[in-house]
């Protein structure tokens, strides 16, 4: 079993105006993230780490400012959380991995509601 977390600040370069107060379109995005991992066959060689894990994992976001543009005009975000949650499994031969999985919003502020990921991944 694994456990993994993640905690970052993505910081907005942009210069980008709100014309109605003057304030920046853009702002910046705390996103954090719990993971459990559970494999289902395990590697029986540390040589070959061929092994399938089962995942679940909360992904959240908390934005500190900006705005999205609707059809009623420029809407604050500062405030808003995002929390999703996503399941999974992850095949691992070697360096390389893949991964599939489903992920869902949990709140009412959305990125998006439903997601499928295909994911590759090779470590060096």
């Amino acid at each position: 079993m694994t456990l993994q977390a993640e905690l970052r600040k993505w910081a907005s370069l942009s210069d980008s105006i709100n014309p109605q107060n003057g304030e920046k379109f853009s702002g910046n995005v705390i996103r954090y993230g719990v993971g459990l991992g559970y494999d289902l066959i395990p590697s029986d060689d540390v040589s070959c780490c061929r092994r399938l894990t089962a995942v679940t994992e909360f992904v959240g976001w908390a934005i500190r400012g900006g705005y999205v543009t609707t059809a009623g005009g420029p809407v604050s975000t500062s405030g808003d959380s995002i929390l999703n949650v996503k399941v999974g499994a992850r095949y691992t031969l070697g360096v390389s991995s893949l991964y599939a999985g489903y992920g869902h919003a949990l709140t009412s502020d959305v990125w998006y509601q439903d997601i499928f990921r295909l994911e590759w991944r090779r470590s060096f």
